[in-house]
């Protein structure tokens, strides 16, 4: 698409750290249609919404790591207070809690918000039609659908809210007996919990014909955003890892 095919918008981004902000520099220079008026560099609530206040941006455009609690709290703050203006996060991960307030934020404005996976972006074109999307009021374009959706089937399929913790816990690394002592029931419980979630997930062909547990780690992280689903599979013999998802990722991720 040429920059005529696309409307004219004020951007304000919001970056975590300097890579982020060249980041944000890299997709919107050169651009006739898109006039950024600053870029808010850390991760303070205030900066940005003084920023907002006195920029009065059409869209926000925000880069960080990953889609976690502290992320939410400053996007549900800035929704509410500035509910004309859209949003985009681009993310490289989000953790299972942000994504359950995924969809309460995603339509709480009417100047639009989404979220889209970092690694998802593979052309400018999807970030400027993200753009015009949001600034209309929209909520969600391609590629961010097909990763969001895998996501919402996790909740469709029938896993309960336990199921999803022990899941979670899983993909962290823990053994039964940690995870037992994390939630507080005892290991039978744990065991019966990730059996009742490898059912649900063969019913749905989404174990790929593996071992149960790394297929299992292996969905999670796809569907988070923490893993490429096209990742080598040679790369996942049963990882077993310690401390937290954070902290150190099995290999090929």
């Amino acid at each position: 698409m040429t920059d005529k095919e696309f409307a004219r918008t004020t951007l304000l981004g919001w970056a975590e750290v300097e890579i982020d902000k060249c980041f944000i520099e890299a997709l919107t220079v050169n651009t006739s249609f898109l006039q950024v008026k600053n870029i808010v560099l850390g991760n303070e609530l205030e900066s940005i919404r003084k920023s907002i206040a006195l920029e009065k941006p059409q869209v926000v455009v925000i880069k960080r790591r990953m889609l976690d609690k502290n992320l939410v709290n400053s996007l549900d703050h800035l929704s509410k207070t500035f509910i004309d203006i859209g949003f985009i996060a681009i993310v490289i991960s989000c953790n299972l809690e942000s994504l359950k307030q995924l969809d309460r934020l995603r339509s709480i404005n009417k100047g639009g918000f989404m979220v889209i996976l970092d690694q998802s972006l593979t052309t400018k074109d999807q970030f400027y039609q993200s753009i015009e999307a949001v600034s209309a009021g929209g909520n969600a374009v391609p590629p961010c659908d097909s990763a969001f959706n895998t996501i919402n089937l996790l909740y469709d399929m029938g896993l309960t809210s336990r199921e999803l913790e022990v899941l979670e816990n899983i993909a962290k690394g823990y053994t039964n007996s940690t995870i037992a002592g994390k939630l507080n029931i005892d290991a039978k419980t744990v065991r019966q919990h990730i059996n009742n979630l490898y059912s649900k997930l063969s019913s749905l062909n989404l174990m790929n014909g593996g071992h149960p547990r790394v297929s299992a780690v292996k969905l999670f992280y796809q569907v988070t955003g923490q893993m490429n689903p096209n990742a080598d599979e040679k790369a996942w013999q049963l990882p077993i890892w310690s401390g937290t998802a954070n902290d150190v990722l099995p290999p090929g991720l």
